[in-house]
């Protein structure tokens, strides 16, 4: 299990689902979006339940270990977050208005 810290809080969750989320975070930075996400985890009173989460470029999250060795998993979360990340690896980025092509030919006149 992990202490996931985000916005000044925090809640526990699987090795998993946590990995999957951080992972998620990354690849939103890299193609300047952003998304909330409903993660599974447990309060610090013990209460299972669903934290929605805004994961964009600036999402600033720590994965922190516990003692707890009561893993909570859902391999459907994490598959779906994987598949998610996959999507927008491959979704091709438009280049702006004002970039040049990377190659041209030039022409004498």
């Amino acid at each position: 299990m992990l202490r996931f810290q985000y916005a000044g809080s925090s809640f526990l969750t699987g090795d998993a689902i946590a990995e999957a989320v951080l992972d998620l975070g990354a690849t939103l930075a890299r193609v300047q979006s952003s998304t909330y996400l409903d993660v599974p985890g447990i309060t610090s009173k013990g209460v299972r339940g669903i934290f929605r989460v805004l994961l964009g470029p600036a999402s600033q999250m720590l994965l922190e270990p516990t003692l707890d060795q009561n893993e909570l998993e859902d391999p459907d979360f994490v598959a779906q977050v994987r598949s998610r990340i996959a999507q927008l690896e491959r979704t091709p980025r438009a280049l702006p208005v004002n970039t040049p092509p990377s190659t041209y030919m030039e022409f004498d006149q």
